[in-house]
């Protein structure tokens, strides 16, 4: 299991990422960074491109499916999973990203 998928699983289990484009809308406030998985539907990806622009949150695309983060978070499917905590968020965007991204809003 990759490093990105580690931490994300760690982000659910401390209480600090949820997931569902619902509970990631709901929860836009708190959250620090949205994860799509590569494999999200037009719609979903739509929405969480909206929700991302609306509150000034970045999205990032995994290089995994919706399978891979589900079961990474410890569910059968994740299609977008939302980070509320800027350690972790910062942690996976550099996972993702590499040693010059950062957190780049908010």
């Amino acid at each position: 299991m990759s490093k990105f998928l580690q931490t994300l699983g760690l982000a659910r289990r401390a209480g600090r990422a949820i997931f569902g484009i619902d509970t990631v809308a709901a929860n836009t406030r708190t959250a620090q960074l949205i994860v799509l998985a590569n494999d999200a539907g037009i719609a979903v990806s739509r929405r969480a491109a909206r929700i991302g622009a609306e509150a000034n949150v970045e999205i990032i695309t995994a290089p995994y499916t919706s399978v891979e983060l589900g079961q990474a978070i410890g569910t059968q499917l994740c299609a977008v999973a939302a980070i509320t905590e800027k350690g972790f968020a910062t942690s996976i965007s550099y996972e993702l990203k590499g040693p010059r991204a950062g957190m780049m809003r908010r």
